[in-house]
């Protein structure tokens, strides 16, 4: 499998590591970045008549492109000896679990998440370890195959 963003977590591989599943973000984890966009348009077609209100476009394409740089860090991964979560590209933020330590995953959905498909997998591992994979799309195939990998029962 090839890792999409591939410096960060392929140096954080240990030796004989595979990855085996990787998640994605639904796509409404991307709405802010579309409000944005769609507000800095109407700026933009606005600000033809109204000057003043080239004072909110870059304001909207800052939000839009954080939000975008936001989304496009974020990644979930499960390999053949770990749960990784990793978010951030300046500052990096982490959480790891051994998949030995993975006493149980769970699923929690809202209900537009039910509607639209998408949950946030909570995998509870051994003593204060926990990692959340929050807005994932396809929710329960990635539980299940998770579940797989964690358990030893997946094959690549």
């Amino acid at each position: 499998m090839t890792i999409r963003q591939t410096s960060y977590l392929r140096k954080s591989l240990m030796p004989g590591e595979k990855a085996l599943l990787e998640a994605r973000l639904h796509w409404i984890h991307y709405m802010g970045t579309w409000c944005a966009g769609i507000i800095s348009c109407a700026l933009l077609v606005v600000a033809l008549w109204i000057p003043l209100c080239l004072i909110g476009l870059p304001i909207s394409g800052l939000w839009a492109f954080i939000s975008w740089m936001r989304a496009r860090s974020t990644q979930f991964l499960v390999t053949n000896k770990r749960v990784i979560f990793k978010e951030g590209i300046i500052s990096i933020h982490t959480e790891e679990i051994r998949n030995a330590k993975v006493e149980s995953i769970e699923i929690t959905q809202p209900i537009m998440g039910r509607i639209l498909g998408y949950a946030t997998i909570h995998f509870a591992g051994t003593g204060n370890s926990d990692v959340y994979f929050c807005d994932v799309a396809t929710p329960w195939r990635v539980k299940s195959a998770a579940e797989a990998i964690v358990n030893g029962d997946y094959e690549a």
